[in-house]
């Protein structure tokens, strides 16, 4: 019996029919692949709840800001009829010099699946208020017994221990509530404020203030450059702080080698920041200033499968691409089944990544993801093919686009260019391979 020799596919109404099925299928995975991007939004939805349900219970990320202190004065002034009734003022005054010295001790917390980050920490306050008398002299009488230092805490359940604070010589300790006892109205919008009234006998003389806190919090930890200068210093052991806020500081010494400890030191002056030195009545609140540090994890891997799956097209492209060019070269009848449950395959990739991903993290998650999925594809493609060689050759080449996404979701600063160089290879390899295909039917292209 003579032998039969394979034809390449003619450029006819079978291929038109078969490339306009496949592009057909193409745009049904769509629908899978929008429905996996909400799944990885649904799952960090759940973790940050996860996470913010640790924060409720430990203490939420923190804030400070302060000491701050507020005067009233009184002043007589006649009204239009020549009565005289008195005027009251509150001035509140910022620090001249602020230090503050902060070690902060990171921890980790489970709840079931999910991990929080927690952290307790020792902070210090030193400087000085300087002579405030001149400033003050246009709006009357201090009343001195009514003076108020006040200090705000992000989350007041972070406090262990009490605060007293130092000032001009004399300890105090410190009060829950804040400037709002001053007068008719509150002059800052702080919810959680303590304070102390100072016994002040003068507002000629310069008053320095010092107080230690331990605070504890979850995730980040803020300061507001309240003082006219403002230097703190910042210690900690983590591998992945994120410096956050409008002042970058002047130098950090991040995780190397050895070691995760870190040091951050910020200077902020007067000319840096949007408060002033001294204001009448109320302030809107201060915390847009705040810097600080947030302990993060690095890369999130809800992140990273987020970006994978925005590439989950790209590898359903590719490979029916190569399964519609081994039907053209070998005339092999693929059937649309089986195009769909490969692409079927491509995609359930992306769920066993993410949610091995929550247990034994992304690189593990993507190593086995990727050998199951390239080996399931293998196998069923070794039926279809019936060639060692075409079988081999396609999960190399699936191979190589997995390693291919696992070198691109390492690199956040690269990750454009790395992309756009390999699809212009990937165009290049399927331009060279399709110079084979006879796309007219004939010797000579019509």
């Amino acid at each position: 019996m003579e032998k039969q020799v394979q034809k390449p596919f003619n450029f006819g109404v079978e291929v038109v029919i078969k490339g306009l099925i496949i592009l057909g299928m193409i745009v049904i995975m769509l629908i899978p692949i929008m429905l996996l991007r909400g799944m990885v939004n649904e799952r960090e939805e759940r973790k940050n709840e996860a996470v913010a349900a640790i924060g409720n219970s430990w203490s939420r990320s923190q804030t400070v800001c302060g000491p701050i202190l507020s005067v009233p004065f009184v002043k007589l002034v006649k009204d239009g009829k020549g009565k005289t009734e008195e005027v009251r003022t509150v001035l509140s005054f910022t620090p001249d010099r602020l230090d503050i010295t902060a070690e902060i001790l990171p921890e980790t917390r489970k709840y079931g699946m999910y991990e929080a980050i927690l952290y307790k920490s020792s902070l210090r306050f030193s400087g000085e208020f300087a002579p405030i008398e001149a400033v003050s002299a246009d709006f009357g009488r201090p009343e001195l017994e009514k003076a108020i230092l006040t200090m705000e805490v992000g989350d007041m359940r972070g406090l262990t221990d009490r605060l007293t604070i130092d000032l001009a010589g004399k300890n105090y300790a410190a009060q829950a509530g804040g400037v709002g006892d001053l007068s008719n109205g509150r002059t800052h919008r702080y919810s959680n404020q303590l304070s102390v009234k100072p016994e002040l006998n003068t507002l000629g003389e310069t008053m320095p203030f010092e107080c230690t806190m331990e605070l504890k919090g979850s995730e980040g930890l803020h300061f507001v450059p309240i003082g006219r200068t403002t230097d703190v210093i910042l210690t900690g052991n983590w591998s992945h702080p994120s410096f956050t806020g409008g002042f970058a500081p002047d130098h950090n010494v991040g995780a190397d080698n050895e070691s995760d400890d870190f040091t951050a030191h910020w200077r902020v002056l007067d000319y840096n920041r949007e408060i002033p030195d001294s204001w009448v009545g109320g302030l809107d609140e201060l915390n847009h200033t705040a810097f600080g540090v947030e302990l993060v994890t690095g890369t999130d891997q809800y992140q990273q499968n987020e970006r994978a799956v925005k590439y989950a097209l790209l590898f359903v492209v590719l490979t029916f691409v190569v399964f519609f060019f081994v039907e053209i070269l070998t005339c092999k009848r693929i059937h649309a089944v089986q195009y769909l449950l490969v692409g079927a395959a491509l995609l359930i990739f992306y769920t066993l990544l993410l949610s091995i991903s929550e247990i034994v993290g992304f690189g593990w998650a993507y190593l086995f993801s990727s050998c199951a999925t390239v080996g399931l594809i293998t196998l069923y493609t070794a039926t279809i093919f019936k060639s060692a060689r075409q079988t081999a050759l396609l999960s190399g080449i699936l191979s190589g686009l997995y390693a291919y996404l696992y070198f691109i979701l390492q690199i956040e600063n690269y990750t454009l260019l790395v992309g756009s160089v390999g699809l212009f290879a990937i165009l290049a390899v399927v331009m060279f391979v399709s110079r084979r295909v006879n796309w007219y039917g004939s010797e000579t292209p019509a």
